[in-house]
């Protein structure tokens, strides 16, 4: 077998499917692929003893005796994604060829989005609710990979939007984590370190020679202050940038109150947002979302609760599996609903539930 890779913890969740199989240090196998961690004791005995097949800069196993579907699957890709995003991000530092990785990571992302936009916007609004301040940007960044390629953005402009999701709170995540977690306003010291951010990002990216006037750009404007951002000369890129860091801030759980369900925060941009430059991303927002999302939960006319996995062609018909009785007992396993019919027919969305017992990755193959 190929030399394995120790598992780090930044790439391994509570409640998220492994992206690889995991094996001991003598290569027996521990963990098949897709498993779900179910547990912190789990987790820790896994970092412990777990190790995994080393990963390519494209995203894929290099292990020639382990076979891997070709289809991209972005649940189980994710943990190989935040690798891939923090030795970027550690590269910007260095100065080691961070451009590069970060276009290709962002190609990467692109590609993903296009190829199955249903798991792509189940990924975001499953992994959002808890999500660390890596997976906030990788979650922003494939949010705007959806809406780049919805507005009909060119290959280098969709390219570059997420680059600089990627890279646009740089300066920030060192604190962010701890920020998310405030139950209290924010001291002086605090909001002096989200005010300076953008330049502060802007300066860590041209020291490591990332030059592109736009990408940097595209930074400061979607962080400008709400009067700066619907001129003539800010860029489309910016405001979609600025749309969708608001949109899965407010899907994701903070100290201070809990996660908005999606319905509830594209309505809270769509309150808040005064200018006629910005509206028209909401509403682009809003035609990508659906008034059902893959990856929200629903409540049915006979009263079970559901996750939506797929859009349809009728977009208050999605696809779904029924997850909890209309008794409120959790199925084991799932079960298909035709939301065609009156019985079935998704009523409204409710928070998430547990989802421990489901082989994510399974509802989108």
């Amino acid at each position: 077998m190929t030399e394995l890779t120790k598992l780090s913890r930044s790439a391994v969740r509570v409640g998220r499917p492994l992206a690889w199989p995991v094996f001991d240090r003598e290569g027996q196998l521990l963990l098949k692929q897709g498993h779900i961690i179910e547990s912190q004791a789990q987790l820790e005995r896994l970092l412990e003893r777990g190790y995994h097949p080393p990963v390519s800069e494209g995203g894929r196993h290099n292990a020639g005796d382990l076979a891997h579907n070709e289809k991209p699957r972005p649940l189980i890709e994710w943990p190989l994604l935040l690798e891939r995003l923090e030795k970027a991000l550690d590269a910007v530092a260095k100065r080691n060829a961070a451009q590069q990785r970060l276009r290709d990571l962002a190609e990467h992302l692109e590609r993903l989005s296009q190829a199955d936009a249903d798991a792509s916007l189940a990924l975001i609004h499953l992994y959002s609710g808890d999500a660390n301040a890596l997976e906030q940007n990788l979650c922003c960044a494939l949010l705007c990979a959806l809406m780049g390629r919805h507005l009909a953005l060119a290959p280098e402009q969709i390219n570059r939007l997420i680059a600089a999701a990627l890279t646009a709170k740089l300066a920030l995540l060192p604190y962010q984590d701890k920020l998310n977690s405030l139950k209290t306003a924010l001291t002086p010291e605090q909001r002096a370190i989200i005010d300076k951010h953008p330049m502060r990002t802007v300066e860590a990216l041209q020291t490591a020679d990332i030059d592109d006037p736009l990408w940097l750009q595209i930074i400061l404007q979607a962080h400008a202050s709400p009067e700066l951002k619907s001129g003539p000369e800010v860029l489309l890129e910016a405001r979609v940038l600025a749309t969708c860091e608001a949109y899965t801030a407010l899907i994701g759980r903070r100290g201070y109150r809990e996660r908005s369900q999606p319905g509830a925060a594209l309505m809270t941009l769509q309150q808040a947002d005064q200018s006629v430059a910005q509206s028209d991303v909401v509403d682009a927002l809003g035609d990508v979302l659906g008034p059902f999302p893959p990856g929200c939960f629903v409540q049915l006319a006979n009263q079970e609760v559901a996750l939506v996995t797929h859009q349809s062609k009728h977009r208050d018909q999605p696809r779904v599996q029924s997850l909890v009785s209309a008794s409120g007992k959790a199925f084991f396993g799932s079960f298909v609903r035709d939301t065609r019919e009156d019985e079935f027919r998704p009523v409204r969305q409710v928070p998430p539930v547990s989802l421990t017992t489901i082989n994510l990755p399974a509802l989108w193959d």
